[in-house]
């Protein structure tokens, strides 16, 4: 099954939203921009491609989601 994961992610705050390959959607909330937080957003979650807004804050969770083996792709930064 392919999961799928877009974070808007903010200097405190994330949401993120995690659907099926069908597009229901599985998780969708608010969490703190941590590595607690990302932790607890992709608990239950082995492997999804994370797409995320690349904003002022984007490297320090996307350097996150890699500690999970994530696919993580920034929309419009280079990596």
């Amino acid at each position: 099954m392919t999961i799928a994961d877009g974070l808007d992610v903010h200097k405190d705050k994330c949401h993120g939203v995690i659907m099926d390959e069908d597009g229901e959607i599985l998780r969708d909330e608010k969490f703190e921009n941590s590595l607690a937080g990302v932790q607890e957003f992709f608990k239950g979650f082995k492997h999804a491609d994370v797409v995320m807004e690349s904003s002022y804050s984007w490297r320090p969770t996307y350097e996150l989601s890699l500690t999970h083996k994530f696919s993580s792709f920034s929309s419009n930064a280079p990596i």
